[in-house]
């Protein structure tokens, strides 16, 4: 049924006013929230080096200094928007477009494959009820791009029976590989397709190497690219197929002290921005060979190595892991949705009733649905089990998030309402009773068991929330208000030298704004707060570069308006440690810097 059609029937116009709604509400939280909350119009993390890295290529940098270290197709989709004039708000707008064609999608693949548009209308509301995928619609994140991928693939997938040729399977093979892009774990999906051909035929191997081949083809720009990224690299031009983080990725999941989510590595930054460049140089400092595969391996290496040789904590890791993956909706590792949306001084980024259902409350309907589509359909059912098993073995191997998970919303959407169908038609009340019952009862009482453990409460992630949301209030330079949300994580030990060090920051804006009102007692108390908020992250990390950096240009600063010489000499010994740590890693750039500084102070 082809989408034209299918609008003349009555749930398709339902579906088609709801869709108007959702477009019309994800738009009034946008706006409403603009101008209120620092997390729209400031991207932080990931979503930071996102907007930066589209900044590039929209200006015609398309070959970056480094080998892809995420998946690179939605930097380059932002960086054409970027091109083109887009800015955030218009960013947003699209993302909301490709949200209702997923929704559409979801439709025409229900309705058709099960001859009843009635289920095509309850995945939708499904999908549009469901918390993730509303939240990230309004962030500068991968999930709106991957989810429609997704339903694209799924689409195109299950209408590949109708006819098989060449064409059709070479850009099946195409769309796979722009789904690599978008998410490099879609790799594992060619290793269904033997299955799903069927490998004891001829036909079924031609089939699966056209796809491959068509794959490749998608993924050739990016494994280009990278060689051409690291043809000057010690080493020389590396073979990296799309990206080269995974092993870093798994390490952060699998460690002394993981708790199935993510983990900060000893010695590597917390932040994005510095955080592949810093594991590179541990690499190469651990094993005396510098390049991206060897960084690859190495981390890789460290977290398998912990597993194999602790398998009682590596198998109740995992454990963690699963519990996460089915039941968790509390933690998020780049933005707290829980938090968010119960956070008072903040509105609600998606207006209720939208995004008000949790994923794991729809997970049991949907492996039940799973089960059923594998008995009934066999083979035909590959790529619906592929999609949902994907995400799923992603976050037991390196770690959960809700980012991870979030893929097996396009098939959970499509499986969930057969389920809950096929239990509410069931011959015996009792076992509609029962099954009906259990798609309820079991994410009820996983909830309770994460709560109950502590796994996955609010309060645990509360700290780490309000550190970001101090620093998105830094960023956004409201530094009153990011003082007291890096209080609270300060004073919960979340972070203490990060924490200590915004909080540094803080202070170091209030002063700057004081002395601009002539209030020169203002100034000092806010210099002195911001030098012992330095002094305090130098506590905990006593090489920790930008506080010593920091710590020094206040005392400069004191020193210059004071007249203290004592200030200027604290200031130099400062930069001399600073200096001492850039050279040893090697950063020539950050070095010429502090020696200009180091000149610029009196002598003495």
């Amino acid at each position: 049924m082809s989408i034209l059609r299918a609008l003349r029937a009555r749930p398709a116009l339902l579906l088609a006013a709801l869709l108007v709604f959702d477009a019309a509400l994800l738009a009034f939280g946008a706006a409403r929230a603009w101008g209120a909350s620092p997390f729209l119009s400031q991207p932080i993390g990931d979503a930071l080096e996102y907007w930066e890295w589209a900044g590039r290529i929209a200006e015609g940098g398309f070959v970056a200094e480094t080998p892809f270290l995420s998946a690179p197709l939605y930097p380059y989709f932002l960086g054409l928007l970027r091109a083109l004039g887009a800015g955030l708000p218009a960013v947003f707008t699209v993302q909301i477009l490709l949200h209702l064609a997923t929704a559409a999608l979801l439709f025409r693949i229900a309705a058709r494959e099960s001859g009843r548009p009635g289920l095509g209308f309850a995945s939708v509301v499904l999908f549009l009820f469901l918390t993730e995928p509303a939240f990230f619609a309004t962030r500068v994140v991968a999930s709106t791009l991957q989810l429609f991928l997704l339903a694209w693939l799924l689409d195109a997938s299950l209408r590949l029976h109708e006819r098989r040729n060449v064409k059709k399977l070479l850009g099946l093979g195409v769309l796979i590989g722009v789904n690599v892009l978008a998410n490099p774990p879609m790799l594992l999906f060619a290793f269904a397709l033997p299955v799903w051909y069927g490998a004891r035929s001829r036909a079924g191997w031609r089939a699966s190497g056209l796809t491959l081949a068509g794959m490749l083809l998608a993924i050739a720009p990016a494994t280009l690219h990278n060689a051409l990224a690291t043809r000057d690299s010690p080493g020389g031009s590396e073979f990296i197929l799309v990206s080269a983080q995974a092993g870093v990725t798994y390490a952060h999941g699998n460690a002394p002290g993981a708790l199935g989510v993510y983990r900060p590595i000893p010695g590597v930054s917390h932040d994005r921005q510095k955080q592949n460049f810093e594991a590179f140089a541990l690499a190469a400092r651990a094993t005396g060979k510098p390049g991206w595969k060897n960084t690859d391996a190495w981390f890789r290496a460290q977290g398998t190595d912990w597993v194999f040789a602790h398998p009682g904590a590596a198998a109740l890791l995992h454990l963690r892991k699963a519990g996460f993956l089915l039941f968790g909706q509390d933690y998020g590792d780049l933005y707290s949705m829980a938090l968010e949306n119960h956070d008072a001084t903040l509105p609600r980024p998606v207006p209720w009733p939208l995004g008000s259902v949790p994923t794991p409350w729809l997970l049991p309907a949907a492996c039940a649905g799973a089960w059923l589509l594998a008995r009934k359909r066999r083979r035909a059912a590959v790529p619906a089990l592929a999609l949902f098993l994907i995400p799923c073995a992603v976050v037991l191997i390196f770690w959960y998030s809700p980012r991870y998970r979030l893929p097996l919303i396009v098939p959970a959407c499509l499986l969930a309402p057969c389920a809950i169908r096929a239990a509410w038609t069931a011959p015996s009340r009792a076992r509609q009773a029962a099954l009906l019952a259990a798609f309820a009862l079991i994410p009820a009482g996983g909830r309770a068991l994460m709560q109950a453990t502590r796994l996955d409460e609010t309060d645990r992630y509360r700290s780490e929330y309000e550190f970001h949301v101090g620093y998105q209030m830094l960023a956004w330079q409201r530094p009153e208000l990011a003082i007291p949300r890096l209080q609270y994580a300060l004073d919960r030990d979340h972070l203490p030298a990060a924490s200590a060090e915004l909080m540094g920051r803080a202070h170091i804006a209030l002063a700057e704004s004081a002395a601009a009102e002539g209030d020169a007692s203002g100034a000092k108390s806010a210099y002195d707060q911001a030098l012992v908020a330095f002094q305090l992250a130098l506590s905990h990390e006593p090489e920790r570069l930008d506080s010593l950096v920091d710590a020094a240009r206040v005392l400069q600063r004191l020193a210059e308006d004071h007249g203290d010489a004592d200030g200027f000499a604290e200031a130099r010994n400062l930069l001399m440690r600073a200096l001492r740590i850039t050279v040893q890693n090697g950063d020539e750039q950050r070095s010429a810097v502090l020696r200009r500084m180091l000149a610029a102070l009196p002598a003495g």
